[in-house]
Formats: C-alpha cells, structure tokens, sequence
C-alpha cells in the first residue's frame, strides 16, 4: 500500500457472532472518505459473494480453508486492481512475500477443480445442523447467516450467492465446565481451530480463565464454533444430539 493510505479492514461474516456487513455501505462511505478498503472473503468463498463488485478494494483470501479443503496446503490470495497489485507486488511481495512451492500449488488447483461441489455439500450440511440446533432445548441461539431468524438474513440474501458450513452455537448453560463436557462428548466432531475441509471440527472461545474478556467482547461465554463438513448430514446430528444431552 501507498505510505500514509488509510485502510479499513473488514471481516463478515464477522467472528463467532457471524454478523453480517453492509458492503455497499462501508465501500461508498469508506470511498467518500479516501480510505482503502479490503476484506477477508475466506467464509464466503469467491463462489458465495464478490467483494469487489460492491466497491471493496482488496479481496483475501485463506487458501488453507475451502479454496484448497483437504487440510493439507497452506496458501493465500490477493484479488485487486492490477494499479494496487502493482503496488503490492513492487513494495511488499518483493520484500516480504513467498512464492508457493509446486507441490502446495498442484493441491491448490485440485482443490478448486472440486470448489462448487464441495461448496454446495458444506451449505446443505450447514443448514441442515443449523435447523436442528435451533429447535434444541439446550440452545439458546445459532449464529448461522443462512437461518431466516440470523438478523442479517435479508442483508445476506442481498450480497451473498450461498452459505459455508462455519458457524457458531450459544449454549443455555453457559459455564466453561459445560462447554468443556459438551465438546469433549463429540465423536464424529473433532477438536480443531482450523476450518473449511472435508472433516467437521469444534471449538470454543471459553477457556476458562476469559469468561469476562468474552462478556466485554460481546461474546457468550456459552459459544461453540463449529465447522460443518462433509460427513452425513444425519450422522452430525446424531453426534451434536448425544453431546448435548444429559
């Protein structure tokens, strides 16, 4: 970037609470003001909303989540005008970038050979586990865009073309030792920070000792982020039913 080029970075759907971003909105006000704009994209994949024709400056992108979804290539992408790639490439790739050996890059390209039908397996699962979850008695809420009860279902019917299998639970019962049980008791979820391949992981925020930096975060100390894959669809169910129960 230009020296003293002001930038503002965006997420959405932002993390844990998946709340959604008006696009438009921060692109025309961003623009009006002179400040560049870029965003992660890796939730929503190129396939599921496309920064740049609402006025984002710079798109990125994890290649480790869905662009490569087999949890076995590290990578990432910057999608811009060629005047800002330009700039990238002479005054930051050149200094501090890294070229992609040809192994991880013939895994990224397999990867994205499969991406719409992966993408369209992750989206099916995801609603079908968000649905379930939502009708549980244990659960107090789902963070999950595609839900027509999510706050931000309208603006997400608007600026995306599809939804990832990312989302996020709160819990009734909302203690560390609760949560603890709850993810411990998983048998096709594994534990896991990553997301965005074929296996469905878990985790939570709550560690135990940050239950107020959460509260003051705006973050339920009961959240578990769960990342649906592609196992059957009944078989996640099953498992999230037996963790949840007594």
């Amino acid at each position: 970037m230009q020296p003293n080029t002001k930038v503002i970075f965006l997420e959405s759907p932002t993390d844990m609470t998946f709340r959604l971003i008006n696009l438009d909105e921060v692109a025309d006000l961003s623009r009006k003001k002179g400040i560049r704009t870029i965003i992660d994209n890796t939730w929503s994949t190129p396939l599921y909303q496309k920064p740049l024709t609402k006025g984002i400056d710079v798109v990125v992108h994890s290649a480790s989540k869905y662009l490569g979804g087999h949890s076995d290539v590290l990578g990432g992408a910057i999608v811009t005008s060629k005047e800002i790639i330009k700039t990238i490439f002479r005054k930051e790739y050149l200094l501090l970038g890294a070229a992609m050996p040809p192994n991880e890059a013939s895994l990224l390209l397999r990867g994205l050979r499969t991406l719409p039908f992966r993408m369209q397996g992750h989206q099916e699962n995801a609603l079908k586990v968000a649905r379930f979850l939502h009708n549980h008695p244990k659960v107090k809420k789902v963070n999950f865009p595609g839900l027509e009860t999510h706050p931000d279902y309208r603006l997400g019917k608007s600026q995306l073309s599809g939804y990832s299998g990312l989302m996020s639970i709160e819990l009734k019962q909302a203690d560390f030792h609760h949560v603890k049980a709850v993810i411990n008791k998983m048998k096709v979820f594994k534990i896991g920070v990553s997301w965005g391949s074929f296996e469905s992981l878990i985790i939570s925020p709550n560690l135990g000792n940050n239950e107020g930096k959460l509260v003051k975060e705006h973050i339920s100390p009961g959240t578990i982020r769960l990342a649906v894959g592609l196992e059957n669809a009944n078989a996640l169910i099953e498992d999230l039913e037996q963790a949840l129960s007594e």
